[in-house]
């Protein structure tokens, strides 16, 4: 159940969350996504079933959100000439530290009771919301040109030139 509720979630803002990226400012809808998903995992840690329920929703509901608007931002802030370099960087820094994180949470598991574990995370998800709310009002206007230093493409022939 806790995972049909959390799929559902993030069905729903993944159908979402190209119109509210349109209508907010940059730095809102990642932040609430942070907000939603640190909620979820704060009342997974209740004893109470239907706020355990709405949890899963509320995470499901917030962990696509980051993930989608930093790839945007990629995608808006990244000269066409280097949008693979860089896009391919970013999925590394984002998805590699999974790995670790799964390391480090098997120990944890061993060690830790699973309520002190959901605590810490929601209250690490709810200070990225606030930080990323805080910091960096203005938002940069997106790059026409790529930077100096820059190694451009090389060129393609056209279709029917010599």
């Amino acid at each position: 159940m806790l995972t049909s509720l959390q799929g559902l979630g993030s069905v729903g803002s993944g159908l979402t969350a190209g119109t509210l990226m349109r209508r907010l400012p940059e730095r809102t809808l990642p932040a609430a996504g942070l907000a939603l998903l640190a909620i979820g995992v704060l009342a997974r840690a209740t004893p109470w079933t239907p706020v355990v329920l709405g949890g899963s929703l509320a995470l499901g509901l917030g962990l696509p959100v980051p993930l989608i608007a930093a790839l945007t931002a990629v995608q808006r802030h990244t000269p066409s000439e280097l949008l693979g370099r860089v896009t391919a960087t970013a999925g590394t820094v984002m998805y590699a530290p999974t790995g670790l994180a799964l390391l480090l949470g098997a120990g944890m598991v061993a060690r830790l009771d699973y309520r002190v574990q959901l605590l810490a995370a929601g209250t690490f998800g709810l200070a990225a919301a606030a930080t990323l709310t805080l910091t960096g009002r203005t938002t940069r206007a997106a790059r026409t040109r790529a930077p100096d230093g820059a190694r451009p493409l090389p060129e393609t022939k056209k279709a029917g030139t010599t």
